[in-house]
């Protein structure tokens, strides 16, 4: 499902024209550079989301969505960076902006959730929020149905956990 991690220099050589990345996306990319880009049109979403609403962007796709919705379409921030998307349209951000409040918080950018073209912060940070994920699917908030193949939610357990485990984020306290 997900391709080889990339060497810090392809990673710094990929932010060539961009602010260098935090230590939190060189991490994260050097783990695993999301799922193959050939999958987002010949697979269904739930056959490659690692959790609800989180398909893992390459590297290479992420900076494409970067470019288009920062400098094309003027949709967020320069600052934000998208790295996981539901294949619909909403993508969650980090702020790679090092003198912002939110700083390697993971930001929401989804206007049919939040009902405006804003930015909410979802998530203290990426280890606060693949710490929630782990801690969704060990206390089956997130379960994967084996009969219907995609992850069934438990919603209250869900915003039970991600709200003790992010704090700072405004989504959880909706």
């Amino acid at each position: 499902l997900l391709q080889n991690g990339l060497s810090e220099d392809q990673i710094t050589n990929h932010f060539d024209l961009m602010p260098l990345p935090p230590y939190c996306l060189t991490e994260l990319y050097s783990w695993r550079n999301g799922i193959m880009d050939s999958w987002f049109g010949s697979k269904q979403i739930q056959e490659i989301e690692l959790f609800p609403g989180g398909i893992f962007l390459s590297l290479e796709h992420a900076i494409k969505v970067y470019d288009i919705f920062t400098k094309q379409q003027h949709l967020w921030e320069m600052k934000y960076f998208p790295i996981f998307s539901d294949g619909g349209g909403d993508y969650l951000l980090v702020d790679m902006d090092p003198t912002s409040k939110g700083y390697e918080g993971i930001f929401l950018f989804s206007p049919s959730i939040l009902l405006s073209g804003e930015v909410e912060s979802i998530y203290d940070s990426l280890f606060a929020m693949l710490r929630t994920i782990y801690t969704c699917y060990e206390r089956r908030a997130f379960y994967y149905e084996s009969q219907n193949r995609f992850i069934e939610v438990n919603y209250d357990l869900r915003q039970q956990i991600a709200s003790t485990e992010n704090p700072n984020s405004a989504y959880w306290r909706r």
